[in-house]
C-alpha cells in the first residue's frame, strides 16, 4: 500500500497498524512521518517507538495539581474535613498511596468518610492497591455511596460479616451496568445466604456466563437461549472479509447508517447486508447491541475437524472472547486476527511451523489463525491442565500465570473457594477474560456433545497442584 493511499484512509485502529508497518519498512522524511503521525487514532507503545526514531513524540501536558504537604503523612491527612480528604485523595497515584499512606485510619474518621459521595472513588483506589493497612481500615465500614465495583469488593473484604456482605452485594447488583456484573453479585448472594431463589433468578439472565451456567447446573436445568448460526445461504459478502481496512471502512459506514434507522429497519438492514456465510460474525457484531442474544457461532469450524472436540471447543471459546470471530480484528496493542496473536508471537509461530515468506496479512485467514492457535495451545497445555488456567496464560502469558496465580496460594484461601480466588486474581482484565472463556468453553463442549460443567471444572481448582506441571 502506497503512502498516499494509506494517509487517505479514515482513522481507525486498523489504519494505525498499517502505519506502524509502513514506518518499520520504509525510510521516510520527517515531513511524511509527521503527516502519518497526524493520522494516528491511538498512539500505542509500538507506534511511539517508531515515531521517536524521527524525533516525533506527543508532548506531555504538565499536571497543574500540586500535592499538599499533609498528603505525605496519614496523621496530618486525617485532620482534614472528610470532603477535603477525599478530594485530595482522588488525585493521588497508587504508588503514592502505598508509599506514604499505608496506615490504619481510625474507625470514627473512616465512618465519616463513608458518608461522603466521594467515598466510592476512595474505596476503588484503596481496594485495588497493595496498601494492606489502609485497606484493612475499610473492613466493617458501611457506605451507601459505594457504586457497583467498589461495593462488590467491599463485600469480598467483609465475608466474615454476613449482614454487611449482603448489604454490599445487593448494592453492587443494583448499581451494576453490565449483566455480567449483575450476575456476579447475584451468584455471590446465593453463596453467602444459601438462598436458592438467587440461583433461580440467574436462570432468567439473558447472558450465559459462569454465574448463570453454575445456576443452571445446580438447579439441573438446561440452557438453550443461544444462536449458533444465521443459516446464511449466500457465500460472497459485499466487502473484503480478510482485509482489515475494508472492515474498518464498512464498520464506520454501518454505524453511521444504523444511527438513523428504527429498530425494525436496523434488523432488516443488517440481515440484508451481512447474512452471508463469511460475514456471520460481522452480523452478530452489530446485532449484539441491537438484539442482544447469546451468539455462539461455529465460524469456519471445518478447519478444526482434525482436532479433538475439546480442542475445537477451546479454540472457539477463545476466538469468541478475543475477536467475536471477526477475522481481521486488530486490538489497540496490535493483537491480530481471530485469535489475537501479538506480532512477536505471529513471527515466532510462523517460523516454528515452517512458513516461508509469511506476511502479517496471512494471519487474517481463519485457517492460518486456527493453526497458529492450536500450536500455541499445545505449548500451554503441556503445563496447564484446566481450561481456566490455559485462559489465564493465553491472555497474560504462561510466566504471569506461574508467578501470579500458581505461586500465590490462590484457590486455597477460604471456604468460598474456588469462587473467591476467581474474583481476587489481578489484573482484573485477565481475571474477567478467563471467566468468560471458561463459560464459552463449557457451552461449546456441550454443543459438540461433550457433557461438561462449570461446576466440575471449578471444583478441580481446589486441588490446584494437580492442575499444572510446574
Amino acid at each position: 500500500m502506497g503512502f498516499s493511499t494509506l494517509a487517505s484512509k479514515p482513522e481507525s485502529i486498523e489504519k494505525d497498524f498499517y502505519i506502524y508497518l509502513y514506518l518499520k519498512n520504509h525510510n521516510l522524511s520527517k515531513k511524511d512521518a509527521r503527516k502519518l503521525f497526524k493520522n494516528v487514532k491511538h498512539l500505542n507503545k509500538k507506534l511511539k517507538d517508531e515515531f521517536v526514531k524521527y524525533g516525533i513524540q506527543k508532548t506531555k501536558s504538565k499536571s497543574s495539581y500540586q500535592k499538599p504537604s499533609f498528603c505525605y503523612d496519614i496523621n496530618e491527612f486525617i485532620k482534614q474535613p472528610p470532603h477535603e480528604f477525599l478530594k485530595v485523595f482522588s488525585h493521588l497515584s497508587t504508588w503514592h498511596i502505598q508509599k506514604y499512606l499505608n496506615s490504619n485510619i481510625p474507625k470514627s474518621y473512616m465512618q465519616r468518610l463513608a458518608q461522603d459521595r466521594g467515598f466510592n472513588t476512595f474505596a476503588k483506589k484503596v481496594l485495588s492497591s497493595n496498601a494492606i493497612n489502609l485497606r484493612n481500615s475499610i473492613i466493617g465500614i458501611k457506605s451507601p455511596y459505594a457504586k457497583a465495583e467498589a461495593s462488590f469488593y467491599l463485600a469480598m473484604f467483609n465475608l466474615n460479616n454476613k449482614i454487611l456482605t449482603t448489604f454490599y452485594l445487593k448494592q453492587a447488583k443494583r448499581n451494576a451496568l453490565s449483566q455480567f456484573k449483575k450476575d456476579r453479585a447475584t451468584l455471590w448472594l446465593y453463596l453467602v445466604t444459601k438462598d436458592k431463589n438467587y440461583l433461580k433468578k440467574l436462570t432468567y439472565s439473558p447472558e450465559l456466563n459462569i454465574y448463570s451456567l453454575y445456576a443452571y447446573e445446580n438447579l439441573q436445568k438446561t440452557f438453550n437461549n443461544l444462536v449458533t448460526s444465521f443459516n446464511s445461504k449466500k457465500k460472497n459478502p459485499h466487502f473484503k472479509v480478510q482485509n482489515p481496512l475494508s472492515w474498518a471502512n464498512i464498520r464506520a459506514k454501518t454505524y453511521k447508517k444504523l444511527h438513523h434507522l428504527t429498530y425494525k429497519q436496523k434488523i432488516n438492514y443488517l440481515f440484508k447486508r451481512f447474512q452471508t456465510k463469511e460475514s456471520e460474525p460481522h452480523l452478530s457484531y452489530f446485532l449484539k447491541d441491537i438484539k442482544p442474544n447469546n451468539y455462539f457461532l461455529f465460524y469456519h469450524d471445518e478447519y478444526l475437524k482434525n482436532y479433538s472436540k475439546k480442542r475445537e471447543a477451546l479454540i472457539l471459546a477463545i476466538a469468541r472472547q478475543e475477536s467475536e470471530f471477526i477475522p481481521t480484528a486488530i486490538s489497540p496493542s496490535f493483537a491480530l486476527g481471530l485469535m489475537q496473536f501479538m506480532p512477536f508471537l505471529v513471527d515466532h509461530t510462523a517460523k516454528k511451523l515452517g512458513y516461508n515468506n509469511f506476511q502479517y496479512k496471512d494471519i487474517f485467514n481463519p485457517k492460518v489463525a486456527y493453526e497458529f492457535a492450536n500450536d500455541h495451545l499445545n505449548f500451554l497445555e503441556k503445563h496447564l491442565y484446566n481450561p481456566l488456567l490455559v485462559a489465564y496464560a493465553y491472555n497474560g502469558g504462561i510466566g504471569y500465570t506461574r508467578r501470579n496465580i500458581l505461586q500465590k496460594n490462590y484457590f486455597k484461601l477460604n471456604s468460598y473457594e474456588p469462587f473467591y480466588s476467581l474474583e481476587m486474581i489481578t489484573p482484573r482484565e485477565t481475571m474477567h477474560y478467563a471467566k468468560k472463556v471458561l463459560a464459552n468453553y463449557v457451552v461449546y463442549c456441550n454443543l459438540l456433545g461433550i457433557p461438561i460443567t462449570v461446576t466440575e471444572l471449578l471444583e478441580k481448582l481446589k486441588d490446584i497442584d494437580n492442575n499444572h506441571s510446574f
